[in-house]
């Protein structure tokens, strides 16, 4: 593939050059989409509150995305090594990230913003949330050309090859094309977020319903991946057990609201 861009003599890296690109369009797209809504005054949710939340996400997004890569890539035994000489020269050997991490500690630091500049993210999630899978569909591009997260060996319909792979892939070997479909499994959920989201939705609910979509999306693609740091446990990878973890905390929170909700009804008729 194309791993990196010769631009005026310098290698640029085309994984970041598309993580740049998903969050920027992402953020764009969700901010128009705030912009249009006529309920959501400057002054209910301003744009300079919006731009820290979107920064301090991005940054909780990359120590995320980089720190759940670490646990999953290195022993335990070996990080706990490091830290003790100390000698944090592994932190920076390459630049491989965790979705997963990312988008946990992306919440987080949206949370943490939200809190400080008074926003409620619950009241404009609807406009957020569907645009997600977006940036991540543009970030599993630059996976394929950057030959990382890469498929099981394949060589049917569709069958990729890395010619110049960062990380030394065969070059005669094909690989399942994970990459390519998860992003349009992404483009996917996008638009099933866009259709939810027409109707107004109790609170969390969106950000629980992609969590969920998502997840289950994750655990699937999970299967045909061939890429070695998966952090296997008990025959599934630690992605596979994060989705696991989701799908059971939406269920769990569905069957919690759903008791609320009868409990309420209850109390009315008593009363």
């Amino acid at each position: 593939m194309l791993p990196f861009l010769n631009i005026l003599g310098v290698k640029i890296p085309t994984y970041g050059i598309c993580l740049i690109i998903g969050i920027f369009l992402s953020s764009l797209m969700a901010y128009h989409s705030i912009k249009k809504d006529k309920t959501i005054t400057k002054e209910k949710v301003p744009p300079e509150y919006l731009l820290i939340i979107l920064v301090i996400c991005i940054f909780a997004f990359i120590v995320g995305a980089r720190l759940l890569f670490i646990l999953v890539t290195y022993d335990i035994s070996y990080i706990v090594e490091q830290i003790s000489k100390p000698n944090l020269s592994f932190i920076t050997q390459n630049s491989g990230m965790v979705f997963y991490g990312g988008l946990i500690f992306g919440i987080i630091g949206a949370l943490i913003a939200a809190h400080f500049t008074k926003i409620d993210l619950l009241e404009i999630e609807r406009h957020i949330v569907p645009y997600i899978p977006l940036g991540h569909a543009i970030g599993r591009i630059g996976c394929l050309l950057g030959g990382c997260c890469y498929g099981m060996r394949y060589s049917g319909f569709g069958a990729v090859y890395y010619k110049h792979s960062v990380i030394g892939l065969p070059p005669d070997v094909g690989f399942f094309p994970v990459q390519p479909l998860e992003a349009l499994l992404d483009i996917f959920i996008m638009f099933i977020m866009l259709t939810y989201t027409k109707k107004t939705r109790p609170k969390g609910n969106v950000l629980s319903f992609y969590l969920l979509l998502y997840a289950i999306m994750r655990f699937i693609t999970e299967l045909f991946r061939g890429d070695s740091f998966r952090g296997i446990f008990s025959g599934f990878s630690t992605s596979q057990w994060i989705s696991i973890g989701l799908i059971v905390f939406f269920f769990t929170r569905l069957t919690i609201l759903r008791i609320c909700k009868k409990g309420q009804i209850k109390h009315t008729d008593f009363s």
